[in-house]
This record gives structure tokens, C-alpha cells and sequence, in this order.
């Protein structure tokens, strides 16, 4: 196994900072600087960790910062549901965007029926913190197909009072998509935001040129969009459903200079997207859900490249002919090519 195969390895396995440490002793500088870097990561998360403590510190929650090394992760684990709204509620006004962010009976719901929420900061350094709660005994008894999901909680809004209704407005939901022949929505999970010092070395592992077309499917508030263009003189497309995320895209377009012909911020689903003209498909999702996203892409018609980056493995059958360890300032990760 080469050293790029054992790091890519030792990245999808979460022991990249213990495997680099390993290398380095050998004098290996790739390793020295991977095992530099990790280290330099867990410092900041554990401050960010440090800093959220004392957001926390009249409630009945533990604080902790990820110790791989690896991920700008915080963890958070209430002892109470009521702890776990308590500091959500915090973190939002503090700056942290919720996946679901949720008002009245719907974060009622959500909170009774789940068993964490996953927020994320997109200024600066991108952390991420998981709050865990426990589940209410009357959720628990209720089969997973059968608790209200973001797309129940989107349906109508209702009082607070009224939170139990989105168990019987559910079945009510899906009956109606399926009389209008609506396909199911289309949901991968929290939101995530590639590090921007990591944009530059994917452009350039995907060989971005000012001939190629890029879009992002799930652009979020627009980084790699941005970063194609001004970095790669191409065109550059970001596709988001979140409408939160497509108006601060769009703000940031606004103040960028950049030309809106070349550029621009759509606000649809990634999985019915148009990708005629496209030569360049980006993804950030969870490593899951990418052969399946890549089978899709194939499935449509879709022959130029497909370039995505995970910390795990991606898993399936269409296995990518390139992958490489990505190592920016502040962040890594491993990059696949299709």
C-alpha cells in the first residue's frame, strides 16, 4: 500500500491524526504536516467546545469537542429534552444554522419525536455540533414510518399547543403527494459546508478550467460556486431547495462583483435539476448517499466529471477512478472523482 492509499485509508477509518503521528516518526513530511493539522484542528474545536460550555452552563448539558483530529465536530449531550431546546435556541442566536429550524408546534414535534438536532456555524471556521436528548416514551412507542419527518413539519404550520397533530397529519401528507403524483422530497441530511481552504485544492484535483460549467448540487450558501468562478474563470451554477441558504447565497452574490451570466443561485431540487451544458458536478453529502447521487447524475445522461469529498467511505458500486487526500489550511478530507 502507497502512503496516498494509507492515508486515504486512515482518513475514512477517523485515525488519520494517530496513523499520521505513526508515519511521521519515520520522517515522512506528507505525514508530519497531516499530523500537524489534525492537531491544529482538535485545538479549535476544543475552544469552540470551551466557548459553547459557557453558553450552557446553567443547564444540564455536556459539552465535549470530536478527538479525532479530524472533524470541527462538538458534541452535546442533555439530560433533558427542555435542556436541549434551551441551548439550540442559544446557539441559533449566537450564529449556528439548524438544518430544521423549526418555530411552535413543529419544534414541539421535533424535539418529542427525535433524538438530536445537528446546527452548524458557515462564518468562519465551519463546526458543527450534534445535540442529544432523550427520546419521550410516547415517541419511542411510535414505529420510525410513523413519526412526523421535516416534510410533515413543512406542511402546515400550527400553534404550539397542537404539536401532536403532525402524527395525524402524516399519513394525511403523503396520501396527497401521492394523488398528485408528487415524488417524495429529497433530503440527505444536515446541512454541510465545504471548508474554504479546502475549495482551491478541489477545484484543482477536478482540473476546473474556464472552459468547464460547474454546478453544485446543494450549493448551500454558495462557497464553491463562488470560489469556481473567481478562482477558475468558468461558469459556475449552485442549485439549493433551502430557501435560507439560496437568500444568503444570493446576498453574497450581490456583493461579490461577480457577473450574474456567468454566475448564478437557483433555488430547486438537485435531483430534477437540468445538467445539459454541465461538464463539472460537485457534491458535499453524506457518504451514503453519493453512489446512489452518482448513479442518478450517470442515469440522466450526465458523462462529464463528478467530483465529491467525504471523511468516510463512500460506499456502492460505482467506484470513483480517482480519490486523494485533500489538506488545507484549517481542514481535510478525501476527494473522489468520477
Amino acid at each position: 500500500m502507497t502512503l496516498s492509499e494509507q492515508l486515504i485509508q486512515a482518513v475514512s477509518d477517523g485515525t488519520a491524526w494517530k496513523v499520521s503521528q505513526e508515519l511521521a516518526l519515520d520522517g515522512d513530511e506528507e505525514a508530519l504536516a497531516l499530523s500537524n493539522l489534525c492537531s491544529q484542528i482538535f485545538e479549535a474545536t476544543e475552544i469552540e467546545a470551551q466557548r459553547l460550555s459557557r453558553l450552557a452552563a446553567d443547564l444540564d448539558a455536556e459539552v465535549s469537542a470530536d478527538r479525532s483530529g479530524q472533524l470541527h465536530l462538538i458534541e452535546v449531550q442533555a439530560a433533558r429534552r427542555d435542556d436541549a431546546k434551551r441551548f439550540v435556541q442559544r446557539i441559533r442566536r449566537d450564529g449556528y444554522m439548524g438544518w430544521q429550524d423549526f418555530d411552535g408546534a413543529a419544534a414541539e414535534s421535533f424535539f418529542r419525536h427525535e433524538e438530536q438536532a445537528t446546527l452548524v456555524r458557515l462564518e468562519g471556521t465551519a463546526f458543527t455540533v450534534v445535540i442529544k436528548w432523550g427520546k419521550s416514551r410516547r415517541a419511542g412507542a411510535l414505529p420510525r414510518q410513523l413519526r412526523p419527518s421535516a416534510a410533515d413539519h413543512r406542511f402546515v404550520s400550527l400553534p404550539a399547543k397542537m404539536w401532536p397533530a403532525y402524527v395525524a397529519l402524516r399519513p394525511v401528507r403523503l396520501v396527497k403527494e401521492r394523488v398528485r403524483s408528487k415524488p417524495p422530497e429529497s433530503i440527505l441530511g444536515p446541512i454541510l459546508s465545504t471548508p474554504e481552504s479546502l475549495l482551491a485544492p478541489l477545484l484543482e484535483f477536478a482540473e476546473v478550467g474556464a472552459a468547464d460549467h460547474l454546478i453544485d448540487l446543494g450549493c448551500g450558501e454558495g462557497r464553491v460556486v463562488f470560489a469556481a468562478a473567481e478562482q477558475r474563470n468558468c461558469r459556475a451554477t449552485g442549485v439549493e431547495k433551502d430557501p435560507r441558504l439560496v437568500d444568503l447565497a444570493e446576498k453574497r452574490l450581490a456583493s461579490s462583483g461577480l457577473d450574474r451570466q456567468r454566475v448564478k443561485i437557483v433555488e430547486a431540487d438537485g435531483a430534477t435539476y437540468p445538467l445539459d451544458g454541465a461538464s463539472v458536478i460537485f457534491l458535499f453529502i453524506p457518504a451514503e448517499a453519493v453512489s446512489d447521487a452518482v448513479y442518478a447524475i450517470r442515469g440522466r445522461g450526465f458523462a462529464g466529471r463528478i467530483v465529491s469529498h467525504e471523511q468516510r467511505y463512500v460506499a456502492g458500486g460505482i467506484r470513483p477512478a480517482e480519490s486523494q487526500v485533500i489538506v488545507g489550511a484549517d481542514a481535510l478530507t478525501v476527494a473522489h472523482l468520477w
